[in-house]
């Protein structure tokens, strides 16, 4: 009995080595076509604050408790950092506050801290056949950013829905998904792009 357990997690560790995907984005188009503000207008320091809310949208279990506060506390590092970059290359002088009365732009990131811990029914098919049998399907808003200025009062969120394909013949090219799966590069390009049209 203990040997068929250890047999389908093992099997379960290996399908995201069996996998590619990337992220679809929802509900806000990214484009590089947008009507710059003038080099003189970016140029001035315009002082500016901001509040980051970010939450993990996962189950609350007990027992994994430890692994929900540090996949928060990775995600809320990397987020603040990407932030304050984009205000800066924006040329504001950004200031992180702790309220959201407070804030001239309000961030609110969600993300799901068990989106590589689970597996789709239909990915079970890949999972018990060695990978022979294929399947794919999407994750629906496994990130959700909302972005909005108190100021202009313009509000977009940004929906990533990662999708995958599960099978053997992806082994050899996995690594791809260091690359389609990057979603503080869409952070990144959304919160500029939000920035420079609000």
């Amino acid at each position: 009995m203990k040997i068929r357990f250890l047999t389908i997690f093992l099997l379960m560790l290996m399908l995201p080595a069996c996998s590619i995907s990337y992220y679809k984005v929802d509900n806000y188009r990214l484009s590089d076509s947008l009507e710059m503000r003038s080099s003189i207008e970016t140029s001035k320091l315009h002082e500016i604050r901001y509040f980051v809310n970010i939450i993990s949208k996962s189950k609350q279990f007990a027992w994994d408790q430890d692994y929900r506060e540090e996949s928060l506390q990775k995600n809320k590092k990397s987020f603040m950092q990407v932030t304050q970059t984009a205000f800066e290359e924006k040329g504001y002088r950004a200031l992180l506050v702790d309220s959201e009365e407070d804030a001239d732009y309000q961030i609110t990131i969600r993300f799901s801290s068990h989106m590589n811990a689970s597996s789709l029914p239909q990915e079970w098919l890949t999972i018990l056949s060695f990978g022979i049998i294929p399947s794919w399907g999407t994750r629906d808003s496994e990130y959700v950013y909302t972005f909005k200025n108190r100021n202009s009062g313009r509000k977009n969120s940004v929906v990533l829905n990662r999708v995958s394909f599960n099978h053997l013949i992806f082994l050899p090219v996995y690594w791809i998904n260091t690359l389609s799966l990057n979603e503080i590069n869409i952070y990144a390009k959304s919160l500029e792009y939000f920035i420079e049209s609000s």
